[in-house]
């Protein structure tokens, strides 16, 4: 009965733990992709204000407007750093990453403040072309943490999933020592014991069938002389 109720819980414990892991496989996989899914934007994102201020500071330069984008990439810049629902941005966490945007949010400022000065002052705008290539290049270092951070993740994803196949691995080997001890090591006892009983059994018959056979022998050889 002991080894029964033994026997019943080994089977749910492994059970029981074959389920769990898969469980931690699912909710990490789906948790990891949601977070990727926003880091993705997030990359995205990054990469509109770098090719986007490029592209304000050629219509200013043509001397056309560039209020609607300006205000669009304001509301990215702010959005990158502290999140925004509207864009589906969540707020900045990696160090690196805040580090490049608080650097490319000052700069921006002041190249707005420069665009301004150069709508009346002509002569700035030579300095204004130098300034956006020096912004593009804080950009580019911005998308760069962003997809460094994304790519960290993804790595991340990965040792989880490994740590839990190795788990995994681990409660098949744990389970098969199991059976092995628990059932099939008993069955074979329980097998050798059934042939060594019916072995005995056969040699008791064969041993009962002799001596019936050696009474009715005498018993013929004692009617015989008695006639």
């Amino acid at each position: 009965m002991s080894m029964r109720l033994s026997l019943t819980s080994g089977l749910r414990l492994v059970v029981g733990s074959f389920f769990i892991i898969a469980a931690a496989s699912a909710v990490s996989v789906y948790l990891m992709l949601g977070s990727m899914a926003q880091d993705g934007r997030v990359v995205n994102f990054a990469g509109i204000v770098r090719g986007g201020t490029q592209r304000l500071v050629k219509l200013e330069l043509a001397q056309q407007s560039g209020e609607k984008l300006r205000a669009k990439l304001d509301a990215i810049i702010q959005g990158l750093l502290h999140g925004d629902a509207e864009l589906k941005l969540p707020a900045a966490s990696d160090p690196q990453f805040i580090e490049r945007m608080n650097r490319v949010a000052a700069a921006w400022v002041q190249l707005q403040a420069q665009i301004t000065a150069a709508r009346t002052d002509t002569t700035l705008r030579g300095g204004l072309f130098k300034s956006s290539e020096d912004y593009f290049q804080l950009t580019d270092e911005a998308v760069s943490a962003a997809e460094a951070f994304a790519s960290k993740k993804v790595a991340h994803l990965k040792q989880i999933q490994l740590g839990l196949l190795a788990a995994n691995v681990c409660c098949c080997i744990v389970a098969g020592w199991f059976v092995q001890r628990r059932v099939v090591k008993p069955v074979r006892a329980l097998i050798g014991e059934l042939h060594h009983t019916a072995n005995f059994t056969a040699d008791a018959s064969s041993q009962v069938s002799a001596a019936s056979q050696s009474l009715a022998g005498c018993a013929t050889e004692q009617a015989a002389s008695l006639e």
